[in-house]
């Protein structure tokens, strides 16, 4: 008997990824579920020039353009034109395990399986033995889905899986005023629908190679954050605890690294441990000059920040 594949359409948001997308790419010419019923939808967000080039190795892929910034309208963008059975997340600098696809069809197959579900995301550590402090950090405190489902009841965006059916039901990812995932999971949960954690359906993030990417990062979450804060009662009292909170959390998370069995090394440990303090201080900073500067609060969230 012939086996039957649904087909799969796969949406990747870009934005100035040109070194990375060609790897993304090929890990989803290289997935162990059939290429010929799996489409990808790449949508560009304003990159210095469109990857034209990138893409000419790879007849499944259909390049798109949105003018809208933020990787939210991006990925909109992408189901609006999608045409499989099936919608998969990935990130341009992510590449996906060759069982991505298969595990994550699977799983939303199974009879007991919520319409929402999301995988693991793995650092891509260029050699274990020899971690950059960046890289030990990130690989005990960055994308831990399996936490973030369990805690927060959703899964990010970079690795979700769904059906164009379920997406409908949840509405269009809003753009950069909020954080996306976590505003279309809170709409997800609240219109009766559930998010699973699939721990093989499997990517592989790079470790960020400088300090400014991540104070990006944390930049634009901090932003978010004060913007949801600012509108509840005592909004004043309750930031300046949280940055409290943020601070305090230096030594409670040092402990955390310490006990960690997700990196080996001493030297290592203490390179994780000088990043998080150095993490910290800029979120304490960001959250103090968004309280107390109005010219901080005025440059926005931006998805690309120089």
């Amino acid at each position: 008997m012939e086996n039957f594949y649904p087909d799969v359409s796969v949406i990747i948001p870009h934005l100035n990824q040109h070194e990375w997308i060609e790897i993304c790419l090929t890990s989803i010419k290289e997935q162990s579920f059939p290429i010929d019923h799996i489409e990808v939808l790449l949508v560009d967000n304003g990159s210095t020039h469109m990857p034209n080039n990138e893409v000419k190795e790879f007849p499944f892929v259909k390049l798109l353009k949105q003018e809208e910034p933020g990787p939210g309208p991006a990925r909109n963008l992408g189901v609006s034109n999608a045409k499989g059975e099936y919608l998969f997340f990935i990130d341009a600098d992510c590449r996906a395990d060759k069982d991505w696809i298969k595990n994550g069809i699977k799983a939303l197959q199974s009879n007991d399986s919520a319409p929402l579900i999301g995988g693991d995301v793995k650092i891509d550590c260029k050699d274990i033995n020899a971690l950059t402090p960046l890289e030990a950090y990130e690989s005990i405190f960055a994308y831990r889905q399996k936490e973030y489902i369990g805690k927060m009841g959703f899964s990010g965006s970079g690795n979700l899986a769904t059906t164009p059916e379920t997406f409908q039901k949840v509405g269009p990812f809003p753009g950069l005023h909020v954080a996306e995932d976590r505003a279309w999971g809170k709409v997800a949960i609240q219109k009766g629908l559930r998010f699973d954690y699939v721990a093989d359906m499997l990517i592989y993030h790079p470790a960020r190679t400088s300090a400014d990417d991540i104070y990006q990062k944390w930049d634009r979450h901090t932003r978010h954050d004060y913007e949801e804060t600012k509108e509840k009662s005592f909004s004043g009292i309750k930031w300046g605890i949280r940055t409290i909170l943020v601070l305090a959390s230096i030594p409670v998370h040092s402990l955390k690294v310490l006990r960690s069995d997700r990196i080996s090394g001493f030297r290592h440990k203490l390179g994780a441990i000088s990043m998080l303090s150095r993490i910290r201080w800029f979120r304490v900073k960001a959250m103090l000059a968004l309280q107390f500067s109005k010219s901080y609060r005025d440059q926005g969230v931006r998805w690309n920040r120089p």
